[in-house]
């Protein structure tokens, strides 16, 4: 089997969360930090060797001690981010071994990752060599203009809303980020976007419509109902 290497990615500001600076990570989720959930699917993923966690500078030792106390053995590297997830995200490159085929991107604020997920996207890296996930739109999509007048109705065929995890073999990762750096070093929302300027193909597996994004306070209310719909909480570190 090919090495893979994880990187978590964990360093945003979470200011959207209005919580007066505490870091959403470290947020009690039934009982358990938001950060320990996606830890532990990736410590039982069957093909992930390494994790490199990329935090805050600030929430390196604290990181630290959670991970020792959960007994978390693959985190090789605890570094800090940077101002922007790209910036984090290069960080993390940075401490992957050289050896390493494929790095697979996982965002800290995702926390209900699972092992079915793990696996369709491994299995989708078999026949390419970036692969993420995500789910079809089922909504109405309109355009409006700067008035908030509709301009047009899209067509939601062929349209997906992106989730991560994200695999990309590493070398062609680097290439990417090297590629946005002479470009001045453009702002993207995600690594697939770096490699879809290269004109390289990135594949697409189903997503997992649970695998949410903790953003806003409110995002909270239906990642507790999950947690404790899935039994995990105060296990998850166990």
């Amino acid at each position: 089997m090919k090495k893979i290497e994880a990187i978590l990615v964990a360093a945003g500001s979470g200011k959207r969360m209005n919580r007066s600076g505490e870091d959403k990570i470290f947020v009690s989720l039934s009982g358990c930090p938001i950060l320990c959930y996606s830890l532990k699917e990736l410590e039982a993923c069957r093909y992930i060797e390494h994790i490199v966690l990329v935090v805050r500078k600030d929430a390196q030792g604290r990181a630290r001690l959670l991970i020792d106390e959960c007994g978390f053995k693959k985190v090789k590297a605890i570094v800090a981010g940077g101002l922007r997830r790209q910036d984090s995200v290069s960080s993390g490159l940075a401490a992957l071994d050289r050896d390493t085929h494929s790095v697979l991107i996982h965002d800290g604020a995702r926390p209900f990752l699972s092992q079915e997920l793990l696996e369709r996207l491994y299995e989708g890296s078999r026949e390419r060599d970036a692969v993420i996930c995500g789910l079809p739109l089922d909504s109405t999509i309109k355009r409006a203009d700067d008035q908030h007048l509709i301009t047009e109705t899209v067509s939601r065929e062929a349209i997906w809303v992106v989730q991560t995890p994200q695999m990309f073999a590493r070398k062609l990762l680097l290439e990417a980020f090297r590629r946005q750096k002479e470009r001045g070093g453009e702002t993207v929302t995600d690594e697939a976007s770096l490699i879809e300027k290269l004109s390289h193909p990135v594949g697409i597996v189903q997503g997992d419509p649970l695998n949410i994004k903790i953003t806003y306070e409110h995002d909270l209310v239906l990642a507790r109902l999950i947690a404790a719909t899935r039994g995990t909480g105060e296990t998850c570190c166990g």
